[in-house]
């Protein structure tokens, strides 16, 4: 399927897991503590280092790298994964 910059059919591609929230939080396969740490290894990624995650679901991996120092800035579009994120993963304003 070929979209065009302006057809609003690609506006609904990303509401696959938005429209599952909670299934997709309570199915989702959670990456294993050696792969983030592994992550932070790499890319030499210090506590107190900013970053941001984009698509970050319900946080499943938010939560573990704020956990290790990360300061993340974590960005959803999908406004019911975004509700179903786990309350530890959001900043108080």
């Amino acid at each position: 399927m070929e979209f065009m910059e302006d057809d609003p059919r690609r506006h609904g591609l990303g509401a696959g897991s938005d429209n599952a929230a909670e299934d997709y939080q309570r199915t989702r396969p959670v990456c294993p503590p050696e792969l983030l740490d592994d992550l932070i290894d790499r890319t030499e990624l210090q506590a107190g280092n900013r970053v941001i995650e984009i698509g970050c679901g319900t946080g499943q991996a938010t939560v573990p790298l704020a956990q290790r120092g990360l300061a993340i800035t974590a960005v959803e579009l999908g406004a019911e994964l975004a509700a179903v994120a786990s309350p530890r993963s959001r900043r108080p304003r």
